[in-house]
């Protein structure tokens, strides 16, 4: 059976150069218009996943741990607070965080830790901010990677 997958890997194993790839590109863009018409939710999230899959790729575990490292935390101290192998740990033993991605969890736990800093608050507190961080709702998806990116900007 012929797929929109197939022809893509096709053309780029034969080398088929850029021209290709942008006619391609425009009568894919002219398919997925016309599907708008009929299925307008269908293809904003389409697109929508597209562009995350795009700009906003998962953090790798490299550019997780540069970032925390560069933290300046409102104790004043700098760095990661918790290392990746504590939170990882601590998702293992708590069942409600097993669905979050690992890296996210370290970079927001440690964001909780840097920018909300409190000598009352527990390792849970912050654990619960960083989760409701991670899955706020009105949040696009890969909103750790998004934060970044725009605190980088």
């Amino acid at each position: 059976m012929r797929t929109y997958k197939k022809l893509v890997q096709k053309a780029y194993y034969k080398d088929m150069g850029e021209d290709v790839m942008w006619k391609m590109t425009n009568d894919t863009d002219h398919f997925i218009e016309s599907m708008r018409v009929l299925h307008p939710a269908e293809v904003d999230k389409f697109l929508s996943d597209m562009e995350t899959a795009i700009c906003y790729p998962p953090l790798t575990e490299e550019q997780a741990k540069e970032y925390v490292a560069h933290m300046k935390n409102k104790d004043g101290s700098e760095g990661q607070h918790w290392s990746l192998e504590q939170t990882t740990d601590y998702m293992k033993t708590h069942s409600d965080y097993a669905n979050l991605n690992p890296l996210d969890f370290y970079v927001a736990i440690n964001m909780m830790y840097s920018d909300y800093y409190k000598a009352t608050f527990s390792n849970d507190q912050y654990a619960v901010m960083a989760k409701d961080f991670i899955g706020d709702k009105d949040a696009p998806s890969n909103k750790v990677v998004r934060y970044i990116k725009a605190m980088a900007d």
